[in-house]
Parts: C-alpha cells; structure tokens; sequence
C-alpha cells in the first residue's frame, strides 16, 4: 500500500539451496505476509530482476528475454502451493525437466 516493494530470494548460494525450495518464499509471503499470489510470483520473477538490474535480459517473458519458464500442475494464482508442483522446467530456451523428468 506504500509502494515498498519486496523481492523474493535465498541468502544461501545455490550449492547450498535445496532445489525446488525457491517456492517457499513466494508461498510464505502468500500465507504470513497476505500478499497475493500473483503479486508473490512477480516479486520471484520481474521485481527481484529489476532490482538485480537484469530485467532487460530476464524477469519476464518478451522477445529477446532469456526464455526462462516452468510449467506447474494447478493454478499458483490460485493455490501458490501449486509453484511446488513444477512439471515443465525451460532455462534459457531449453527444456531440461519435461513431465516432472529431468533432462539433464
């Protein structure tokens, strides 16, 4: 309501983050921090990119962007406890985890 904008993220390094704990966060802002879904999933993906300065180059899907993306079973807008539930993953245009395997 007063413009602060938060940032989703881990102050672990990624050896140390477990994967797939990135859905934590948004879902702890959802459930203890009553922001809404959508507005959870854009401080995990636009804000914290702006804030990082690399929303030219990721942070939202645009031509030219890194097409960086997951696909998720159910509706995370909905039920932010569906971002737990990854069956897609695309990094940098590349599909390494298709109907939950991983391709890698």
């Amino acid at each position: 309501d007063r413009g602060i904008k938060f940032l989703s993220g881990l102050d672990a390094g990624m050896q140390q983050g477990r994967f797939g704990a990135h859905a934590t966060v948004p879902q702890v802002m959802v459930e203890e921090m009553c922001i809404s879904p959508m507005d959870a999933i854009m401080c995990s993906t636009s804000v914290s990119a702006e804030a990082l300065g690399v929303l030219p180059i990721t942070g939202t899907l645009a031509p030219g962007k890194s097409a960086d993306l997951i696909t998720v079973e159910g509706d995370p807008t909905e039920d932010i406890e569906a971002l737990h539930n990854v069956t897609t993953v695309i990094k940098e245009g590349t599909i390494v985890k298709l109907d939950g395997r991983l391709l890698i």
